[in-house]
């Protein structure tokens, strides 16, 4: 009986040794610029601005999180974000690099249960996000035009949005890095 428990804890010894010494799948390899704006918008931000929402002029302010994920292939970021008249929001935002397809990605989910994703074409100078989806049982589709400045720690972003072909959101907002 004492042989039989040594030989199987010598068997799941060699196995966890093997399990420990197997290498991870190589990253996949991204383009220079997008890997270089990944890595820039990576860390803690605060934004402030104004502009159409729902109808109506409103200012809106918050932070964002933004943390490395899988090996610098994307980003996980959360947002808080105040409305003057909207209110209160929070968002999980995925941005990274999809091997297979060559381009970049982007989805969000809120809290009020809205979502969208679609592609996104990003530089350390900037980038433009590109997404879809519905809201409210029409057709909703949208633009992020984000303008890189002050070496990467500044960024000014102008966001349009439309649902059933009408304007609803026209903000511009600064975004201000506060810890990398």
């Amino acid at each position: 009986m004492r042989k039989i428990q040594l030989a199987l804890s010598a068997a799941l010894l060699i196995s966890a040794a093997s399990i420990a010494n197997a290498q991870a799948p190589p990253a996949p390899t991204i383009p220079a610029d997008t890997a270089a704006a990944l890595k820039q918008r990576a860390g803690k931000w605060t934004f402030e601005g104004s502009g159409l929402i729902n109808g109506k002029q409103q200012s809106v302010s918050g932070t964002t999180d933004c943390k490395p994920f899988a090996g610098g292939v994307g980003l996980v970021c959360t947002w808080h974000e105040k409305a003057s008249i909207e209110g209160s929001r929070r968002r999980i935002q995925l941005l990274g690099y999809d091997a297979q397809a060559k381009m970049t990605r982007f989805a969000e989910l809120d809290n009020r249960g809205f979502a969208n994703s679609d592609t996104a074409s990003i530089t350390p100078e900037g980038g433009t996000i590109h997404f879809s989806g519905t809201e409210d049982g029409k057709p909703m589709s949208g633009q992020d035009e984000i303008k890189v400045t002050s070496g990467g720690d500044e960024a000014t972003e102008h966001v349009t949005v439309e649902v059933g072909g009408k304007r609803v959101v026209d903000v511009t907002m600064t975004h201000k890095k506060v810890k990398p």
